[in-house]
């Protein structure tokens, strides 16, 4: 588990302040109610929608990277495991014909 922990956090390192920035939009001020107009505060609220829906659109695409990201390392690590199983399936074969050997030479 500590070797999917390492490799997705250096999968993701690089992007975490990217999706910080998309989880924390930043919206136009609005002035104090006693000063707007309501043509003023249509224009505010429109322009807040606006800001809303472009962080939305970068949150999506930055999820949609990270997913890609997290997928392209889960398969990477699918494949080290694979060949790490084939490698201790080798070393086991090793070992056990090194132990006839010893075991046949021993007896003769």
């Amino acid at each position: 588990m500590s070797i999917f922990t390492s490799a997705a956090m250096r999968a993701l390192a690089p992007h975490l302040l990217d999706l910080a920035k998309g989880v924390l939009p930043l919206f136009t001020a609005s002035r104090p109610a006693q000063e707007e107009t309501p043509v003023e505060h249509e224009r505010v609220q429109a322009l807040q929608i606006a800001e809303l829906q472009q962080a939305v659109t970068a949150q999506a695409a930055a999820l949609r990277e990270l997913a890609e990201r997290s997928e392209a390392a889960l398969t990477e690590l699918e494949q080290r495991l694979e060949r790490q199983q084939r490698l201790s399936a080798i070393a086991l074969a090793v070992a056990g014909v090194a132990i006839v050997v010893a075991l046949w030479a021993v007896a003769h």
